[in-house]
């Protein structure tokens, strides 16, 4: 049974987010034509911004923490905090600092790690920190070398797949990228973001190839 429909939108290729406000039950969504904020309840738009990216690619899901809401989308693009209160959107910062692409920034308290660049264009593709309150560049890893990929933190390690299966790791560490360890362990095009279940790690590729490392010892 369909429970509501909200306003017709493009469609874009990132999740929605769910998070509340006051008493409220809210939907953040990044579609194609913008950041929208829904009434959980009733599918309801409440709140609009209007953020297109070229090709029509918004391909990120909104990072929420309180009543901010984050989005950043690739082709330089760039990124940019909002605040949601009393049904209205409002803008606290917007730069270049950092524009993902396919995967999602990974949150770990007030900053952001993820990885800047395009996956169809040249130029460099680059592992960056970012302060998720004010936008400021902490670092920036020129040309990490993992391209376009997908990260995930576990305790205070990040743990970064590259687009072309190159498995790293690095230290949370918002003040220097500090890399512990790197490997090739899986071919062809990843971009889906590693998986860590009980000391498991598993790696997939485009052509649904499986990994799995034993991360226990």
């Amino acid at each position: 049974e369909t429970k509501w429909k909200s306003q017709a939108y493009r469609a874009a290729y990132g999740s929605p987010t769910s998070f509340k406000s006051g008493k409220s039950d809210l939907i953040a969504v990044l579609k194609t034509d913008g950041l929208v904020i829904l009434d959980a309840a009733n599918g309801k738009t409440l709140a609009f911004e209007k953020w297109e990216t070229s090709y029509r690619t918004n391909s990120t899901t909104p990072i929420v923490q309180g009543d901010k809401v984050f989005i950043s989308t690739g082709y330089k693009r760039g990124c940019a905090l909002f605040q949601f209160n009393s049904g209205k959107l409002t803008k606290i910062y917007e730069n270049r600092n950092l524009s993902t692409h396919m995967n999602n920034a990974i949150p770990v308290g007030d900053f952001l790690y993820g990885f800047d660049g395009n996956v169809h264009m040249a130029g460099p593709k680059d592992f960056v920190c970012i302060r998720f309150s004010t936008g400021e560049l902490q670092w920036r890893q020129k040309d990490a070398g993992l391209m376009v990929g997908s990260l995930i933190v576990a305790g205070n390690r990040i743990i970064a797949l590259g687009q072309r299966g190159e498995l790293a790791i690095a230290t949370v560490d918002p003040k220097k990228f500090s890399s512990l360890a790197r490997e090739q362990v899986i071919g062809g095009r990843c971009w889906t973001p590693p998986v860590l279940a009980n000391g498991l790690l598993y790696l997939r590729n485009a052509r649904g190839d499986l990994v799995c490392l034993d991360l226990r010892k």
